[in-house]
């Protein structure tokens, strides 16, 4: 029996589209040959410091020592790690110093859910001329100093890309969640990369009365283009609604929206979605997902995405329509029919791939350390 502990950044009971969601799909069901556990599930939120990216946000700066041998924050886990792998799913709020410690212990996979490893923002937006072409220490430096002139910045950078280098290096496997981002990943460790999409729980087909109303899931951030919808729906006369779902960056305020735009709070029932006329995903960045394409469609509804906002696997659907400014959104067709998306797998399926990998990695380690021996 192999042991899989997930480190995530647990941020919401139940919230539908994040992250944790999925690892919660993933972890719900057995799986033969496999026990696995939610690490360090917690309520976290607020930004990290840059010192947070190397080192831990406060109370989650445990040394890999610690994380491998106490584990009193999970009393269910095994005792004896040496039968475990680790699937970290976020960098944060662990820091890099500890993951780097900790993949040379014991196995670890780690999927790539978002940009951080190569981008501080997480994003690859600037919020200044568009996306970013490409990560580099003096343009990283120059991004997220804004207007501080820290002497601390390049090496900042320098030492946090030394610490990503040593992780892939550490690492068995890196999950992407789509092929488009190969290309993200450094020629030497592409040979680590497993592709596997996500996947979310099919339901039944509902015939419901559907609300002219238009929906938003998702974090409510700049990146997420919810502020550049909103003013050109404004712009283009909309008069309908549109529902916003989702945690708000502690940074932003909603207290100046328009009339039409309802902030609904955290989104619990996925069900709900099946009343909305369209979902749309405004994203200003290519999303590694998203996760919330794949629960409307499968609530039956279509979606509007930005142009840019999606990979290729996520850009083949016609129930998906692709626009370049939100007046178009209004001019839909409702006649065409919901598709799923092509190609991709059903969550029983990506459970399996995921199984696939962790032996594949339990046996690759297990061969190592006899070598060695």
């Amino acid at each position: 029996m192999i042991s899989i502990l997930h480190l995530l950044e647990h941020s919401f009971d139940q919230r539908q589209g994040g992250v944790e969601n999925f690892v919660s799909f993933l972890t719900k069901t057995s799986t033969p040959g496999l026990e696995q556990f939610l690490v360090r599930k917690a309520k976290l939120g607020g930004s990290y410091s840059l010192l947070q990216t190397l080192f831990g946000k406060k109370n989650f700066r445990l040394s890999a020592k610690a994380l491998e041998k106490g584990l009193e924050i999970l009393p269910s886990a095994p005792k004896d790690l040496r039968s475990s792998i680790f699937h970290i799913h976020q960098i944060l709020p662990y820091g890099l110093k500890t993951l780097v410690q900790l993949s040379r212990q014991v196995p670890c996979v780690f999927t790539l859910h978002d940009y951080f490893p190569f981008c501080q923002k997480v994003h690859f937006y600037p919020y200044h001329g568009g996306p970013c072409s490409g990560a580099s220490v003096l343009k990283c430096s120059s991004c997220v100093g804004g207007s501080i002139k820290s002497p601390f910045l390049i090496p900042f950078f320098l030492t946090r890309n030394h610490h990503i280098q040593e992780y892939f290096q550490n690492v068995r496997a890196l999950i992407l969640p789509n092929d488009d981002l190969i290309e993200q990943v450094p020629c030497q460790f592409r040979s680590k990369t497993r592709v596997v999409p996500y996947s979310v729980p099919s339901c039944e087909f509902e015939e419901v009365e559907k609300s002219d109303a238009l929906v938003f899931l998702g974090s409510i951030r700049q990146h997420k283009g919810i502020f550049v919808l909103i003013k050109e729906l404004e712009d283009s006369g909309f008069q309908g609604n549109l529902d916003i779902y989702g945690p708000v960056d502690q940074n932003l305020s909603l207290s100046n929206l328009p009339s039409f735009a309802r902030y609904k709070g955290i989104l619990k029932n996925r069900s709900e979605l099946k009343r909305y006329k369209a979902m749309v995903l405004p994203s200003l960045w290519k999303e590694t997902g998203p996760l919330v394409v794949l629960e409307a469609l499968e609530e039956g509804i279509r979606g509007f995405a930005r142009k840019g906002s999606l990979s290729s696997t996520y850009s083949q659907s016609k129930s998906i329509h692709f626009y370049s400014h939100a007046s178009e959104i209004l001019s839909m067709n409702e006649d065409d029919e919901i598709e799923t998306i092509k190609g991709l797998q059903s969550l029983q399926a990506v459970r399996e791939r995921h199984r696939e990998i962790y032996e594949e990695v339990w046996e690759s380690w297990y061969q190592r350390n006899i070598d060695v021996k």
